[in-house]
């Protein structure tokens, strides 16, 4: 195809000047959404940076607590449990016995 010409509906080519056409860099631009507004927010300093890390170590360091613990209660309840089975299957063989 030429340049300047456009193929219209009949099949037939037209010429048109090419100030009166739209690039396809135009048509591209036009088709870019606009950028998303900036949010307006207010500057932080550094004092609350450092004040909210130090909120943020010293619930690390509750979970850590939390969850040593928690392994320590289910080691714990594991070994009742399993002295319990041990108990309980003595004294059936005790009963089966009499």
């Amino acid at each position: 195809m030429a340049p300047g010409s456009n193929l219209d509906l009949s099949g037939s080519y037209s010429r048109t000047s090419p100030s009166s056409s739209s690039s396809s860099l135009d048509i591209i631009l036009d088709s870019l959404p606009s950028p998303p507004p900036t949010p307006i927010s207010p500057p932080v300093d550094q004092v609350s940076v450092d004040n909210l890390q130090a909120q943020v170590n010293a619930l690390n360091d509750q979970l850590t607590e939390i969850q040593l613990r928690s392994r320590a209660e289910l080691h714990y309840y594991v070994q009742r449990i399993q002295e319990l089975e041990i108990h309980a299957m003595h004294a059936f063989e005790h009963v089966s016995e009499i």
